[in-house]
C-alpha cells in the first residue's frame, strides 16, 4: 500500500537553555512536527532524513510507536542537525546551529516511498536540492514545500 505522505527534511535535536535550566535532546524538524500531525490525521506517513548516531538508540522506536514509518531515516555521521536555543528572561530566543547532518539526495528516498500520494518537503539546514524536487514530481502526486 502506498503511503499518503512522505515528509522530507532534517530531524533536529534541540538544546534549549532557559534561565532556570537546560533541556537537551528535544526532537524537532519537519519530520517530527509535520509527520506527527499527518499521523494524527490518520495518514500513512514515511520519513526521509539524515541523522547522526546520536539519534539512533532513543528516537526511532518513539517515531514508530507514534505511527511513522522510519525506513527512510539514514545514519550519516556522528551528529544529527542540532540547534542550541538560548532564551532570556523575557522569552527572547537566540539560536545557533551546532551540527548539520548531510544533505538528502534522490537516492535516499526508499523505493517503497516513491509511489506516495504526496511529499512534504521542509528543509531546515539547506539539505534539499532542486534535483531532489525534480525527482519527486510526477503527474500522479503532490509535492508541497
Amino acid at each position: 500500500m502506498a503511503l499518503d505522505v512522505v515528509v522530507i527534511g532534517h530531524v533536529a535535536l534541540d538544546v534549549n537553555i532557559f534561565p532556570w535550566g537546560v533541556v537537551e535532546n528535544v526532537l524537532g524538524g519537519a519530520p517530527t512536527y509535520s509527520g506527527l500531525q499527518f499521523a494524527a490525521l490518520k495518514q500513512q506517513v514515511g520519513i526521509v532524513s539524515k541523522v547522526g548516531i546520536d539519534f539512533t538508540e532513543k528516537f526511532p522506536p518513539i517515531y514508530r510507536k507514534l505511527g511513522l514509518d522510519t525506513e527512510g531515516i539514514y545514519v550519516a555521521g556522528e551528529h544529527t542537525t542540532t540547534f542550541e536555543n538560548t532564551y532570556d528572561e523575557q522569552g527572547n530566543r537566540t539560536q545557533v546551529c551546532k551540527h548539520v547532518a548531510p544533505g538528502i539526495a534522490p537516492e535516499d528516498v526508499p523505493s517503497d516511498y516513491r509511489d506516495a500520494r504526496s511529499f512534504y518537503v521542509s528543509p531546515i539546514a539547506n539539505e534539499i536540492t532542486p534535483e531532489l524536487l525534480r525527482h519527486l514530481k510526477r503527474e500522479s502526486n503532490l509535492v508541497m514545500l
